[in-house]
C-alpha cells in the first residue's frame, strides 16, 4: 500500500513538472521572462485604431486604461485626456498623424504608435471624405 502511494505522488510530481515546463515554454522562457523584467512586468496598451476627422478634431476609438494620448502632427507631440485633439492651428498642406494611447506607469506601459493618418487642409480646414483614413482635397466652394 505505501508503494503504491509512493508512485502516484511521483506520478503526480512529474505531470506538475511536465505542465510547469509547457507554461514556461508558452510564456517565451527565460527571455520571455527576461524581457518582462526589464520593462517593469507592465502590460502594454493596444495603438489606438480608427483615426479619423470629425467636424475639425482628430478622433479615434478609446483605448481601455489608457490614462491619456500623445497625438503626434508632424512630428510634433501633443497631449489630450479624451480620445479628440481639436486641430486649430494647422498650415495649408498635407499633415501626417499619429496617436498614443499613454499607459500609467504603474500596470500599463504605453501603446505603439496607430496606423500612419494623412490629411490635407484647405484654407485652414482639414478635408477629407467619409471614410476612415483616406482623405481627398476638397475645393472650396465660392
Amino acid at each position: 500500500m505505501k508503494k503504491t502511494k509512493k508512485v502516484k505522488t511521483l506520478i503526480l510530481l512529474f505531470s506538475l513538472l511536465i505542465v510547469s515546463l509547457f507554461a514556461f515554454t508558452a510564456c517565451g522562457g527565460l527571455e520571455g521572462i527576461k524581457k518582462t523584467i526589464e520593462e517593469g512586468g507592465l502590460t502594454q496598451l493596444p495603438a489606438p485604431t480608427g483615426v479619423r476627422l470629425e467636424e475639425g478634431n482628430l478622433c479615434w476609438n478609446p483605448v481601455e486604461y489608457a490614462s491619456k494620448y500623445t497625438v503626434s502632427i508632424d512630428g510634433k507631440e501633443y497631449y489630450c485626456d479624451e480620445n479628440k485633439y481639436v486641430l486649430d492651428k494647422l498650415t495649408d498642406g498635407d499633415h501626417v498623424f499619429f496617436v498614443r494611447a499613454n499607459g500609467d506607469g504603474a500596470v500599463y506601459k504605453t501603446s505603439d504608435n496607430s496606423e500612419k493618418f494623412t490629411a490635407t487642409t484647405v484654407d485652414g480646414s482639414p478635408s477629407y471624405t467619409s471614410y476612415y483614413g483616406q482623405f481627398d482635397e476638397l475645393t472650396k466652394k465660392e
